[in-house]
């Protein structure tokens, strides 16, 4: 699966407010409501913010 940069930008800004936001999901209901672990979708988050910062210094060479 492929995405293009907007794509992952709002995977990350999702994910990302899921976990740190204001309105972040309670540990006791996290795993219910987005099928996984509060470590799995910190783990993706990295993942996504990763392939991010490939695209940014690709972008700068």
């Amino acid at each position: 699966m492929h995405f293009t940069r907007d794509e992952l930008v709002w995977i990350n800004s999702a994910l990302n407010e899921v976990l740190n936001g204001p309105e972040a999901i309670e540990d006791w209901e996290f795993h219910t409501r987005m099928g996984g672990d509060r470590d799995e979708v910190e783990a993706l988050l990295r993942r996504v913010h990763d392939e991010l910062d490939s695209l940014k210094l690709a972008d700068a060479e």
